[in-house]
């Protein structure tokens, strides 16, 4: 890797620390790829385990949570939660829904490019908050999705 893109890379990789710092985020780091995660407790809906990774080959910073939640082996219920998240990328311009039934994974996933320029903390608490956002909306019927109680026509009506 070159020299500009490992120094850009570590700038940004810095000012997600800090922008983290600033938000009294307490977050577990790997400096050598560049790599923060952190993990959010919601007494009401479920637990997040967040990542936030710079890929300094792309330019890009992307952010992952993923939701603790068992998701139920029933065929009939894999698939509502399949449809529902590929229907909620629809409404997200910004971040998408992913979905992985062997990985036992349903989570947000955004990214944010920084060719040849920092990002600002703004960008990063943005970032946060639009993550969180989607799951406030979204994660309480992707979790009736799961246990049965909303059936994938009820979800399809709320959200058309």
């Amino acid at each position: 890797m070159d020299n500009e893109k490992l120094k850009l890379a570590k700038q940004n990789y810095e000012l997600i620390k800090s922008a983290l710092d600033e938000m009294d985020i307490r977050y577990d780091k790997n400096d050598d790829d560049f790599l923060v995660s952190f993990y959010f407790i919601d007494k009401e809906l479920c637990n997040s385990d967040f990542t936030i990774r710079v890929l300094p080959e792309q330019k890009l910073i992307k952010m992952t949570g993923k939701m603790e939640l068992d998701i139920s082996k029933d065929k009939n219920n894999i698939l509502a939660l399949a449809i529902a998240t590929s229907y909620l990328n629809y409404l997200y311009n910004e971040g998408s829904w992913d979905f992985n039934y062997y990985d036992n994974y349903l989570g947000v996933r955004l990214t944010t490019n920084y060719w040849d320029s920092l990002l600002s903390k703004d960008v990063i608490q943005n970032l946060m908050g639009y993550a969180n956002g989607m799951i406030d909306d979204d994660a309480r019927d992707l979790m009736k999705l799961n246990n049965g109680s909303l059936s994938i026509e009820d979800f399809l009506k709320k959200y058309d």
